[in-house]
């Protein structure tokens, strides 16, 4: 398991210890480690971005993870809900998310340097005890 991955490994152990969300953003799903991807309840596949006028829009293709251990092998299934105008279950195909604001995204960075900063120091206590 290389760094990011040891990284990801421990920040999911955190995350489920302190019943959180951990929002990972990878290329390509399969640079992260299949262990650690066996972890996941959900991923949101990006798969178009829109520039408008006043704003910008991430299109996403939501999906639950099913692993199923008998055959090793990992399912994304469809998220369904029920519509009630229609009062049927439907598919849901496609999510279009906002980009945060210029607050948020500063806030967010501000964080996430100290979260880096002390996940980085105690990986490399534990990389170096190796």
């Amino acid at each position: 398991m290389n760094f990011i991955n040891r990284a990801i490994s421990h920040s999911f152990a955190t995350v489920r210890y302190k019943r959180g969300i951990l929002l990972v953003v990878s290329p390509i799903i399969g640079f992260i480690d299949s262990a650690i991807r066996k972890l996941t309840d959900y991923v949101l596949f990006t798969y178009k971005t829109v520039k408008y006028a006043d704003r910008v829009a991430v299109y996403t293709e939501p999906r639950e993870v099913i692993y199923n251990f008998y055959e090793d092998k990992m399912f994304y299934k469809k998220l369904t809900m029920y519509n009630s105008d229609i009062k049927k279950i439907v598919k849901i195909n496609k999510v279009r998310m906002p980009l945060p604001s210029q607050e948020t995204i500063d806030e967010y960075e501000k964080m996430a340097k100290k979260f880096k900063d002390r996940l980085g120091k105690s990986l490399m206590k534990e990389i170096l005890a190796i």
